[in-house]
């Protein structure tokens, strides 16, 4: 189930931003051997330029079934979305035509340990956003099996 070597970094150049980057390699350098790195490596100090963009998501395994369980919903996804969604189900924050995505990507992640990227439309363009950007990481304590995902979400503003 642990992630494969060499891992490629998944966001296409025109999508990029640094705080990507940063996320990215911090995770990557937390990285032994090609394992997944543990939840617990997560420290707000070292995570300070992207805190507020991140979703720190439970995964509960009942047999087969995953549940995802969202352990923190970052200041500025909730100025995004308009709510905080801590201490909710994946299925509380996705909703409509992109809960089956949502919860396909986020199963995936959690069986492969494969990281992922998107860029996703929303309909909140009143709040002032068109869509966002996330990069989505997986971490095990075991370095194998994934139990928590963790999201860095980038709103895409709308044009002035």
């Amino acid at each position: 189930m642990g992630m494969a070597e060499g891992t490629d970094y998944p966001v296409p150049g025109d999508e990029d931003d640094p705080r990507f980057r940063f996320f990215w390699d911090f995770w990557n350098s937390r990285r032994t051997d090609g394992r997944l790195p543990p939840r617990a490596i997560l420290d707000p100090l070292d995570l300070r330029p992207v805190l507020g963009n991140l979703n720190i998501i439970a995964v509960e395994r009942d047999g087969d079934r995953l549940h995802f369980v969202y352990r923190l919903w970052g200041t500025r996804i909730a100025a995004i979305y308009g709510c905080d969604l801590t201490g909710k189900y994946l299925g509380d924050a996705a909703t409509g035509d992109g809960q089956p995505a949502a919860r396909a990507v986020h199963e995936e992640v959690a069986r492969t340990g494969r990281p992922h990227y998107w860029r996703r439309p929303l309909p909140l363009a009143h709040r002032g956003y068109v869509g966002y950007r996330r990069l989505l990481l997986p971490f095990a304590k075991d370095g194998e099996t994934v139990d928590h995902l963790v999201a860095l979400l980038i709103g895409d503003e709308v044009p002035r």
